[in-house]
């Protein structure tokens, strides 16, 4: 919230600088995110008079002027034809910096020393309010009376300060000048002064608007008041340059009179023309009713919906945005203004639905309490008196369902010592409490607080807790451990160790996490060619695309993946390890769907295939003290030559291989897409928790080759498992060193050749050797038709 010190003052004495305030204001809990000082946005802008005036030698559109700025004269080409001999003008010299940024400097234009700029009012971010002429199509002309080689923002008159202020979710109460006003007090040591009242004579009203409220639920408390005689205009300097700090744009004095008291008091209001309504109907919107807001937007209403109604039409959609048919007008002569409490979770909806956001929304989605209407309505008598823009007809209705009760909290001194961990004084807590505008007294020590009505936040001693602290200092805290508590040293399980380990074996291979949502489109099995399966749907997505929990994260990985190669990232190797969420039957009632930890590999670019996945996936299972074995693939979304399924002993682990062109055609990626999904779960179940330790033998191994020729569809994996069992006890090691199809041997046969190693605590012979050799030839033979290739 942006909120002006020269506003706030007109409540509180501030007698000190605006770092300090700020300072103050962090302590007791707000964000102070910036500090804006007005007459630092327009810099070394003076005002110059025109000395001479001579037509620019080689350009016909541009004229040279002599400008005196006080202290120096300046030489300045100009293409403005509205300047005269004389005229003071806004003139940025050297180095000077204009409203949005911009920069001037010294220069030549066409061959003319130009020492700076003549200023219009929008290069100075300046309007009507600021200065009489800022409006112009031209340079701004100056009253003569004005001093020469005067600042511009003394001219404008920007002294104040702004402070860009965040207010947390628990203090609505706080979105408003006031609101802050009563921050600002406390933290000073002051008190709050609210405005004069203005004497005020009630019209008779001959005819009154008739309210309605059918919806008491979605509006609690309804208020409205008649003004007749109304006198639409423009608004006084001061009410639009403080809607101009707060970012809102100046319109007329009704509308800003309406928008004036939502940034003072932090109470939407709005105003109808009463010409254009004859009763007011609070009702949910009829099915398929339109309206045209403000903005000039159709919309189509539902059900759910609250408006504000006449008897035939909706004239505004409650809490979120009026009508264009019962708007202001220039020749509008009545008014009727309303103001009240919608509740938050109807508008939000609302404005969610109907993608209308307004500043009254924002305001109302965060809360609005039930004694706030009442000075609104109180302040709006206030200004339209004391400005002379209408007559007060008639008493203010009031429709409530109920109104602000009187609410209390009792606590003693060593409730909030338990809930704080250190004493405050009771005099201490008094004077806060009551600097806060929370009334308290110490009674048989027993305090009883008053909750003003503006904090709804305020229910129980733990609040009543957080407000002392917040006033009384964080600092203050000391650091002591709990009374009857234990510290207990906090140790990580197998399944976060696990994972652990797994993600910094791919950090030091040169991956990269990403997060990505566990919600997805429902189409995600369709497009990887998964078999349909139970669906967990939300009950309230965001949107269609993601409105189901995901059963498998390479849909998320191939979305990322495509988003990088389309952005122009020539290669990309990602993972991710999240949950999925697989239900066993819908629609869930005692059953929780099944949640199972997963890591995802995804990657692409040049030198990136196959065999470099393989080698990151079997260093991650190497992390359990196991060997993985591996299948032809039977996840349709990879390719079926070029994609493998990863076992250890007969349990299933997950699958890694190239995505299946069919499939990378629905993404659009022209780069091979790699991609691994493993369960980390069944890791973790099948991780040995012992080891073996041999010795390492001093006698070199030996080594033997072995080249067999195998039907084609024949594992080499499986060839591997068959040499290690029959190798009998000294055989070590087996490695493939080439696979060979071509003319040289059948066609449908492939030839893979091996280098098998031997070792023992001796030298070992070579009829052992031969022996081993021929066993493993004859298995191969018996088990795969294998025949040694001559």
């Amino acid at each position: 919230m942006r909120v002006s010190l020269n506003w706030l003052k007109e409540f509180v004495d501030i007698d000190v600088t605006p770092e300090m305030l700020a300072d103050k204001l962090v302590g007791c809990g707000f964000e102070v995110e910036e500090i804006i000082y007005q007459n630092q946005l327009v810099q070394n802008v003076k005002v110059g008079q025109i000395v001479s005036l001579a037509k620019h030698p080689n350009a016909d559109k541009l004229q040279v002027c002599k400008i005196d700025i006080g202290d120096d004269t300046l030489n300045i080409v100009t293409g403005a034809n509205n300047v005269f001999v004389g005229a003071k003008v806004p003139v940025a010299l050297d180095g000077a910096v204009l409203d949005g940024g911009k920069t001037i400097k010294t220069g030549e234009l066409r061959g003319v020393l130009s020492q700076g700029m003549l200023c219009s009012g929008n290069e100075l971010g300046a309007d009507c309010y600021d200065y009489p002429t800022a409006d112009i199509d031209g340079i701004m002309i100056l009253s003569d009376e004005i001093e020469t080689g005067l600042d511009i923002n003394v001219v404008l008159e920007r002294d104040d300060v702004i402070f860009d202020i965040g207010i947390t979710a628990n203090r609505p109460d706080c979105n408003s000048i006031i609101g802050m006003a009563g921050e600002v007090a406390a933290v000073l040591g002051k008190k709050v002064n609210l405005w004069e009242a203005v004497p005020f004579e009630v019209a008779d009203n001959e005819n009154p608007v008739k309210v309605t409220v059918k919806n008491q639920k979605l509006c609690p408390r309804y208020m409205a008041q008649q003004f007749n005689d109304v006198k639409v205009c423009k608004s006084p300097a001061i009410i639009a340059k403080r809607l101009k700090t707060a970012g809102i744009r100046p319109i007329n004095n009704i509308v800003d009179l309406t928008n004036y008291i939502l940034i003072e008091i932090g109470q939407p209001c709005h105003a109808f023309d009463r010409n254009h309504i004859d009763n007011i109907v609070v009702r949910n919107a009829h099915q398929g009713e339109k309206i045209v807001t403000l903005d000039g937007k159709e919309s189509t209403l539902s059900a759910e919906m609250l408006v504000i109604a006449d008897d035939t039409k909706p004239v505004a959609v409650a809490g979120v945005m009026g009508g264009l048919n019962s708007g202001i007008e220039d020749f509008t002569t009545s008014i009727v203004l309303e103001s009240a409490k919608f509740a938050k979770e109807s508008v939000r909806r609302t404005s969610r639905k109907l993608n209308l956001r307004s500043d009254s929304s924002a305001r109302f989605e965060k809360g609005i309490d039930l004694y706030s209407q009442e000075l609104a309505i109180e302040r709006a008598i206030n200004l339209m008196t004391a400005y002379g823009w209408g007559v007060v007809a008639g008493d203010a209705i009031d429709i409530a369902a109920e109104l602000p009760q009187d609410r209390s909290v009792t606590f003693t001194a060593q409730e909030i010592k338990s809930i704080l961990g250190i004493t405050i004084p009771d005099d201490k807590i008094i004077d806060i409490l009551n600097s806060l505008n929370i009334s308290t007294e110490l009674k048989n020590d027993l305090f009883y607080s008053e909750i003003p009505p503006t904090r709804d936040d305020i229910v129980t001693t733990n609040d009543i807790a957080e407000e002392l602290i917040r006033m009384y200092g964080y600092n203050n805290i000391v650091s002591t451990l709990m009374d009857n508590a234990k510290q207990t040293i906090g140790i990580m399980g197998a399944s976060d160790k696990m994972i652990c380990r797994i993600k910094n074996c791919l950090f030091w291979n040169g991956y990269n996490e990403i997060i990505t949502y566990s919600f997805t489109t429902p189409k995600h099995l369709q497009a990887l060619g998964l078999p349909p399966t139970p669906i967990i749907t939300l009950i309230n997505p965001l949107g269609e695309d993601v409105s189901v929990m995901r059963t498998t994260l390479v849909y998320s990985m191939l979305q990322t993946l495509n988003s990088n190669h389309s952005k122009g990232n020539k290669k990309a190797c990602l993972f991710e390890v999240a949950r999925t969420f697989k239900a066993t039957s819908l629609p869930l009632n005692d059953q929780l769907p099944n949640e199972e930890n997963v890591l995802c590999i995804g990657a692409y670019g040049d030198g990136y295939d196959f065999y470099r996945l393989k080698a990151i996936v079997e260093d991650i299972v190497g992390l359990t003290d196991n060997d993985m074995r591996v299948r032809y693939t039977s996840a349709p979304y990879l390719h079926s030559g070029i994609g493998a399924d990863i076992f250890i002993g007969d349990t299933y682990i997950g699958c890694f291989g190239e995505l299946h062109p069919s499939i990378a055609e629905q993404f659009d990626c022209e780069a091979k897409l790699f991609v691994a999904e493993l369960s980390i779960d069944r890791l973790i179940a099948l991780k040995k928790d012992t080891f073996c330790l041999t010795g390492i033998s001093k006698y070199p191994p030996v080594s033997r080759d072995l080249a067999v020729v195998v039907d084609d569809n024949v594992l080499a994996q499986e060839l591997i498992d068959c040499i290690m069992s029959n190798g009998g006890e000294y055989i070590s090691h087996v490695k493939i060193f080439d696979i060979y199809r071509g003319t040289q041997i059948e066609k449908g046969k492939k030839s893979v050749a091996y280098s098998l190693d031997f070792r023992a605590d001796r030298t070992l012979t070579d009829s052992e050797i031969n022996l081993a050799m021929d066993a493993i030839i004859t298995a191969l033979d018996k088990g795969y038709g294998a025949k040694i290739r001559t």
